[in-house]
């Protein structure tokens, strides 16, 4: 992605620490601090208009699957490679899901389609979900393959735009991760990552933008763009998760009343209540209080 033409939310940071309880709370209405898996990103895509697809490399009914697969089973097409329990370690490559975004991206002049792609991505254990391979040795074995898991990824994400590009779709990418991850056995050869929510690097994740019309929206002057050097939106301002639903909304063009937002996400505004993460047992948190657990470069 990083040559890719696109916007850039640098300071965003996911709902939770845990797919679960990040997705659902940032892809389905919160009333009263109830969850309406019911009222989602997929259900309201629906009733707008839209053909809706999910395409899923994780469980459709492990115990920390079956909410986040619910919401998926509201769209019009749904497919989940692992039918069990996402956390398997079995090796099933996210390349896998091809073949189904293929088909999904068959041009359609009728209708409208949101087509969300739930990926195994960079989930312990990182080496289970590269077949225990890297290109390149970092720290230990598993922080290699987690890299190499995040190449991985942006080779599959560059495959779709790829795909949509050659079928002369209008299209758009939004790309984000549901949590991020803890250092386990730092600074050691057996150094490795997992779920945690006491650090900040558990909720920090990337979010980025992208399209088959981004080179012109980003380019101040398209006479002279080059097109060896990509040109990004980069946006500053604090995102949370806990309020992705209302700008999905706007971003799809979806009027919805209870997901009314004052705060433009593509501009750098400062928005509030833009600090609050949930922990896992389901209490608020405030990010700016999480204690840091960065990478250490200088091994």
């Amino acid at each position: 992605m990083d040559n890719a033409d696109a916007t850039v939310l640098t300071n965003y940071i996911s709902a939770a620490p845990s797919t679960q309880l990040s997705l659902t709370n940032s892809l389905a209405v919160r009333e009263a601090n109830e969850i309406q898996l019911n009222n989602s990103i997929v259900s309201l895509a629906k009733k707008a208009g839209f053909e809706t697809y999910w395409l899923s490399n994780q469980g459709m009914k492990g115990g920390f699957d079956s909410p986040v697969a619910l919401i998926g089973q509201h769209a019009n097409h749904y497919t989940f490679l692992k039918e069990g329990n996402s956390d398997d370690r079995c090796y099933m490559p996210d390349e896998n899901l091809l073949p189904y975004i293929r088909k999904a991206l068959v041009k359609n002049e009728q209708k409208k389609k949101l087509i969300i792609i739930h990926l195994m991505g960079s989930h312990p254990q990182p080496c289970a979900r590269t077949d225990e391979k890297y290109s390149t040795y970092f720290h230990s074995k598993n922080i290699s393959c987690y890299i190499q898991s995040i190449h991985n990824t942006d080779r599959l994400l560059a495959d779709i735009e790829n795909i949509a590009n050659k079928n002369q779709l209008n299209w758009a990418m939004l790309y984000f991760a549901d949590h991020g991850l803890s250092f386990v056995n730092k600074n050691t050869d057996s150094e490795n990552l997992t779920h945690d929510d006491d650090n900040k690097q558990n909720y920090q994740v990337p979010f980025i933008i992208t399209g088959y019309d981004y080179s012109d929206k980003n380019s101040s002057d398209k006479n002279s763009s080059d097109k060896n050097h990509s040109n990004k939106n980069i946006i500053d301002a604090h995102r949370s998760g806990l309020n992705l639903l209302p700008m999905l909304s706007t971003w799809l063009g979806i009027e919805e009343p209870r997901l009314v937002s004052e705060c433009d996400w593509f501009s750098n505004q400062k928005c509030q209540n833009q600090h609050t993460v949930i922990s896992f047992i389901n209490e608020y948190k405030d990010f700016n209080q999480l204690q840091d657990d960065a990478i250490n470069f200088d091994r």
